[in-house]
């Protein structure tokens, strides 16, 4: 927003202030049939509403909730309690600072289960790969088939035999922001933390290209990063300085002089990028940064391939179903030319994600193999029979709804473990979901057609309990 507010000279300058909450609400459509409207209602609107008529410029504002739930993906500062109308007691407030990049990999926290077969195949691609034969390879499944327990096995093997390891993840959120997960994994391999001043993180950064030949393109990292310009001013401070013709003017003068436009964009971001610098002196104008921006995938690729030269490297992307365009691009090219380099490119993606190389499929957990992880999750050794198959029936064989289920009944101590036995059973009936399993299983409803959703919705419009075995029928027949 800043360089718009510079490029256009906009007085006054372009604000937002945005105010977030987690809650459950309302969304859809109301009124007759001639004349209705989307709403959004319910206590978290206007919650969200009334933090952000509390914000700063520029703030976004969260409530505990919603900041306890992006936590580990964004950094915030603590900002004082508020009153607001309607709220009995001042509401705590997270003002978001940024996303919390090169946090690194994290290991989960239970035993690979199954899947040996699949870690065998990564076992050769190591193998392979310090040999000097790279691989492309994708790890399918569906939302909680293991895809990321399996990845920290191999990371784990891949350190045993020396190679470094540079992760980036997908999100989202971050669907439609360019380069996200390569800054993500730039940031960690260099230890460029969001909690570290700006300054030392642009001295931090130059020092690693350095390393790798690659002082000239310390702009197309900066601008990856997230580092503003050194060069960038605040519009509050100074006024910005004419920065010559928009584009519009630039090309209706073209038009007038019926010379042709140029539609080659590296051409036309050359030509702006000089009337630029000459027209505003010292200050980076937007053009500047466009031309940075589409330099950024020749410098990450020239980056990785010194580094495979330098040592067997893993390189792991995770989840591109959310990958962005610009990423993907970069991701082809990657593939295409890890077989001749040592380096071992590996991605996790869900079935419907389109991936023209090597895949490796992940299945479900077989009942034993279920067990096995359920016994461990509560603590215990063995399951009666009637809780295994409670569990198995519902979690179908993938290891992170078998773990959320488990979670569950510990939590509302549903479970009981004997302590001559070590068997875990029923301490009484099953008991209601907690809101994170119930996320879990709308996840799952996500992924059907259209024709199965509706049916699912219209099952849980029965309320009465003498219904709830029908509508516990059209819910298996639609999973």
């Amino acid at each position: 927003m800043e360089h718009v507010n510079q490029e256009f000279e906009l007085d006054p300058p372009l604000t937002q202030r945005i105010g977030l909450t987690y809650d459950r609400i309302f969304t859809g459509e109301i009124g007759y049939r001639h004349r209705r409207e989307y709403v959004v209602a319910g206590p978290g609107v206007n919650l969200a509403a009334r933090l952000m008529s509390k914000a700063e410029p520029g703030q976004i504002v969260l409530d505990p909730l919603a900041w306890e739930a992006v936590r580990e993906d964004f950094v915030a500062d603590t900002l004082a309690p508020i009153p607001l109308k309607g709220i009995s007691q001042p509401v705590p407030r997270f003002a978001l600072q940024g996303l919390s990049k090169g946090e690194g990999f994290h290991l989960t926290d239970y035993p690979l289960v199954g899947q040996r077969e699949e870690l065998g195949k990564l076992k050769q691609a190591i193998e392979q790969t310090i040999a000097g034969r790279g691989r492309a390879l994708a790890l399918v499944g569906e939302a909680g088939a293991g895809k990321s327990r399996l990845i920290a096995a191999v990371v784990e093997q891949a350190s045993q035999h020396g190679m470094t390891v540079l992760t980036g993840r997908c999100r989202p959120f971050a669907q439609t922001t360019p380069y996200f997960p390569w800054s993500d994994l730039v940031c960690q391999w260099f230890e460029l933390s969001e909690d570290i001043p700006a300054e030392t993180r642009r001295q931090l950064l130059k020092e690693r290209l350095a390393e790798f030949d690659l002082t000239p393109s310390f702009p197309a990292f900066a601008n990856l990063v997230g580092l503003p310009p050194a060069r960038m001013t605040s519009r509050t401070d100074h006024a910005p300085a004419r920065q010559g013709p928009g584009l519009f003017a630039t090309l209706k003068q073209q038009t007038e002089r019926a010379q042709p436009v140029k539609h080659d964009m590296a051409s036309l971001l050359a030509e702006r990028t000089a009337a630029g610098a000459s027209a505003s002196g010292s200050r980076p104008s937007i053009w500047e940064a466009l031309r940075e921006r589409a330099s950024i995938p020749q410098a990450l690729h020239t980056l990785l391939e010194r580094q495979a030269l330098r040592q067997p490297t893993l390189v792991i992307v995770e989840d591109i179903q959310w990958l962005d365009p610009a990423s993907r691009e970069v991701l082809d090219a990657l593939a295409t030319d890890v077989p001749t380099q040592p380096l071992l490119l590996l991605v996790t993606a869900r079935p419907e994600t389109v991936w023209e190389g090597e895949a490796i499929h992940l299945s479900p957990l077989s009942a034993a193999e279920g067990e096995e992880l359920a016994a461990f999750a509560l603590r215990a050794t063995q399951l009666e029979p009637d809780l295994a198959a409670w569990l198995i029936a519902r979690a179908g064989g993938q290891p992170l709804f078998i773990l959320s289920y488990c979670r569950a009944l510990r939590d509302a101590n549903a479970v009981v473990v004997d302590a001559a036995s070590s068997q875990a059973r029923w301490s009484g009936p099953p008991p209601m979901l907690p809101l994170s399993l119930q996320e879990l299983l709308l996840a799952q409803v996500d992924q059907l057609g259209p024709e199965a959703r509706d049916v699912i919705q219209r099952a849980a419009l029965w309320a009465s309990p003498s219904l709830a075995g029908s509508s516990a029928a059209c819910a298996a027949l639609c999973l």
